[in-house]
């Protein structure tokens, strides 16, 4: 959870592929201490979601994640360059896998910020949490 910050800036990073060519831009999200994953930025998805292998990593590491009323998987304790964001309902799909990345942050995790500023040059990104 956000500690007090209202903004939330970092850069989306390149992903690789085994070859070396940069596939796409992920932000990389941890969970819990030592656990990061590559997330897909992906605002037109209407939901968040995980792979399959994620939830298993994060079911190893951190034990069985809470689960919402609509049986969605929520994951806590989640961070972006070592700063708190909100907690996220997400849901395990092969959508992920066949991106090569390890989830997707759907409109459900933008809309919970009142602005979101995007550099496309720099490839920077600012999230506001509404007051």
């Amino acid at each position: 959870m956000p500690n007090g910050n209202r903004r939330i800036s970092f850069a989306l990073q390149p992903y690789f592929d085994a070859d070396d060519s940069p596939l796409r831009l992920v932000v990389r999200v941890s969970v819990g201490q030592d656990l990061g994953y590559d997330m897909l930025p992906g605002p037109l998805w209407p939901r968040s979601f995980i792979s399959r292998q994620m939830l298993r990593e994060v079911t190893i590491r951190l034990g069985p994640p809470a689960r919402a009323s609509d049986g969605s998987i929520v994951l806590g304790d989640l961070r972006i360059v070592g700063q708190g964001i909100p907690d996220l309902a997400v849901r395990v799909s092969a959508a992920p896998t066949r991106l090569r990345v390890d989830g997707i942050l759907g409109f459900d995790f933008f809309q919970q910020f009142s602005e979101i500023i995007w550099q496309p040059a720099s490839h920077e990104v600012t999230l506001v949490l509404p007051d």
